[in-house]
């Protein structure tokens, strides 16, 4: 990828770069002012990219094995963070140095032959993908319910149907690189330059006649006609007692007619910054483009396109893990008084149990524990009966054992109930 991080490279290193590029990149666009929707989006989404990348970052150093999966997709998000980072300075170099930048600097910003709005959703595919890993690892190790389960499917199923689009437009990007040759993109950026330079000198052509009009009605004086001979005729200004009823309807007619006039002149002035801004960075993209080689920006879709594979192979795997079906349903289920009712798993399942409901001095255990939990369960009720049965040990102590008791072979050495509920997943509905 030209990039001196690789696949070789170890995972926290790859989550840590990108999570600093993803950082650099957020606090970038935050300097800016003036956002417009499209921009704000984007920066939720780095914001977002860095809520999952602080976590991982966290897992990764404990449990590197779970998400090597990730670490192409890591690789590639960190690269598209560098590439649109280059992108905005050297759009922003010159407004920078003016102190200001405008929302036609951010219009024109292209990565992947896609705007703002598209490398927002690519941000979105790697989040989301970040998102299910860390869920399947917490699902893995702590207390779920059915909602939560259906949630992590729905999660899935949307990141998928996101993935699989980008997937097609990317397919379709690469095909365009292929199918179109550097001379009809050529002709066509031409095309556009002479667009933006006509409508350039059409507005200056209707500045320049408004800013006359302006001027000559600016430059009117009304004097008023007497009748009688040229000798006689006395030139006196106009007070507001003298004017009639045209003098006043005239000169109300082209004070409103200077103001539009000014008003039209200020929008042309406007419009035509614009254009210009518009043919600067027309010029700039051109010049962008043809320093960029074809091939590279073929290399930079392909491993996005690889990168997407990988991520719908992540999603595929959760969604297996997360449509297992291991749910067992317990429904109005009793023990008698100092009765024992055990039912677990080692495999991770759930239960979802309704309705139990257990007698005077009972044991009633459901839930998904580890062998090892579930041998100090067995082991610690092993040395209540015990107790119970030789009658020779403290009842302030069930878990004492006679000091010539041997223990059972398959037995593990005990542990709190505070810590053997801790390894339990289980849920329960009462």
């Amino acid at each position: 990828m030209g990039d001196p991080l690789s696949v070789a490279s170890g995972l926290i290193a790859v989550v840590t770069a990108t999570l600093q590029s993803s950082k650099l990149l957020y606090e970038t666009i935050q300097s800016f002012r003036n956002h417009r929707t499209a921009v704000l989006d984007l920066v939720r989404e780095l914001k977002g990219l860095e809520s999952v990348l602080s976590p991982l970052q966290d897992h990764v150093r404990s449990d590197e094995t779970a998400f090597l999966p990730l670490k192409v997709p890591l690789i590639q998000c960190r690269q598209a963070c560098v590439d649109f980072q280059i992108l905005i300075e050297q759009n922003s170099r010159r407004t920078r140095a003016e102190t200001r930048t405008s929302w036609r600097d951010w219009a024109k910003l292209m990565y992947m032959n896609g705007d703002i709005v598209s490398f927002k959703e690519l941000l979105a595919g790697y989040k989301g993908t970040i998102t299910i890993a860390l869920a399947d690892a917490n699902l893995r190790s702590s207390k779920v319910t059915l909602q939560v389960l259906n949630d992590y499917k729905n999660l899935i199923c949307d990141t998928k149907l996101d993935l699989e689009k980008h997937l097609k437009d990317i397919d379709s990007k690469l095909q365009d690189i292929v199918s179109q040759g550097a001379t009809a993109e050529a002709a066509e950026g031409q095309a556009n330059l002479r667009k933006f330079e006509n409508e350039k000198e059409s507005t200056e052509r209707c500045l320049d006649y408004l800013k006359h009009l302006l001027e000559e009605i600016n430059g009117m004086s009304f004097q008023p006609v007497f009748t009688g001979s040229a000798s006689n005729t006395a030139v006196m200004s106009i007070s507001a007692g003298n004017m009639t009823l045209a003098d006043s309807l005239t000169i109300s007619t082209l004070k409103t007619c200077s103001y539009n006039l000014s008003d039209t002149i200020d929008r042309l002035e406007s419009h035509r910054d614009n254009t210009e801004e518009n043919l600067r960075l027309r010029s700039l993209v051109q010049d962008l483009n043809q320093k960029i080689d074809p091939g590279a920006n073929r290399e930079t879709l392909q491993n996005e396109l690889e990168s997407t594979k990988q991520c719908l192979s992540v999603c595929d795997r959760a969604s297996q893990w997360a449509s297992s079906g291991r749910v067992h349903v317990v429904e109005d289920i009793s023990v008698g008084n100092d009765g024992k009712q055990i039912c677990v798993s080692t495999l991770g399942d759930l239960f979802n149990i309704k309705g139990a409901r257990a007698g005077h001095g009972s044991i009633q255990f459901f839930g998904s524990v580890s062998e090892g939990s579930l041998n100090d369960v067995l082991r610690s009720q092993n040395q209540r009966q015990y107790v119970r049965n030789e009658g020779t040990v403290d009842e302030g102590c069930p878990y004492c054992v006679a000091p010539d008791q041997p223990l059972p072979e398959t037995f593990l050495p005990h542990v709190s109930q505070s810590e053997m509920l801790q390894r339990m997943r289980v849920t329960a509905d009462l």
